[in-house]
């Protein structure tokens, strides 16, 4: 059990891609999270959530941690580390973070995030990223209370989707 900067007890385990309950637990809280005015999407094909779970189980520098917590898998952190070039250091680029609707302002988010941080630690990582939505105001506010803050120089996330 973890307790982080919060007064409840929130376990963080590690995902075991061989366990079927983390499965389980992984497609229902990404589906949930894409589904939320935040993602706007759907990964209700089974075939698509079988495809997720094999490219995470797979990926070599994927870790991902779920917060339990009140007996019910309340969220997740999914994260990568990569190599930072100007640091000549590992890095972590934290791709997801999930907390089921009904768990939100319970400190869950801000357990996984401190859950990564200190993982980052463990791997001598020299820094860990994140993007953000500039409307999502809540999550900034737990980022900035974990001392993230915008990169010097700031910084742009751009994309290019690849069709097929």
């Amino acid at each position: 059990m973890e307790e982080v900067k919060t007064r409840i007890k929130i376990a963080l385990i590690k995902c075991d891609f061989s366990n079927p309950e983390h499965i389980t637990a992984v497609k229902i809280l990404i589906n949930e999270y894409i589904i939320d005015p935040m993602g706007g999407g759907s990964l209700h094909n089974k075939k698509k959530q079988d495809q997720l779970i094999e490219g995470l189980k797979y990926h070599p520098t994927v870790f991902l941690f779920l917060a339990y917590y009140e007996n019910e898998y309340a969220g997740l952190i999914l994260s990568f580390e990569n190599f930072s070039t100007f640091m000549v250091r590992k890095m972590i680029n934290i791709h997801d973070i999930i907390v089921k609707e009904k768990f939100r302002n319970k400190g869950i988010g801000k357990a996984l995030l401190y859950g990564v941080i200190e993982e980052a630690k463990k791997r001598n990582c020299g820094k860990i990223t994140l993007e953000v939505r500039k409307d999502n105001s809540i999550a900034q506010s737990i980022y900035r209370e974990a001392d993230f803050s915008i990169s010097h120089p700031p910084m742009l996330f751009l994309t290019k989707y690849i069709e097929g």
